[in-house]
């Protein structure tokens, strides 16, 4: 079971970052399914006012119903160490 959630995570990764490096940041989604991206396997998610916001590692989109739409790289910040 994990092994194939891995390799699904690591194969939307792939997708997605393909289509970004094609400079798409909205598809259809049959046409990411049939693409192999499996839209049940993600890192994470959090509801954004009126959208539902996912994340797979490093890539976060908006999933609406028959589509995914802002597809982008997020910022990784490091946290800040303080002083003693």
């Amino acid at each position: 079971m994990r092994t194939r959630v891995i390799s699904s995570l690591t194969k939307n990764y792939a997708i997605l970052d393909k289509l970004l490096q094609m400079d798409l940041h909205a598809i259809d989604l049959c046409d990411l399914v049939q693409m192999g991206f499996n839209p049940d396997v993600t890192t994470s998610y959090r509801k954004v006012t009126k959208h539902d916001e996912y994340r797979c590692f490093d890539i976060k989109y908006y999933r609406l119903p028959s589509r995914i739409v802002k597809i982008e790289r997020s910022l990784m910040i490091a946290p800040v160490k303080r002083k003693a």
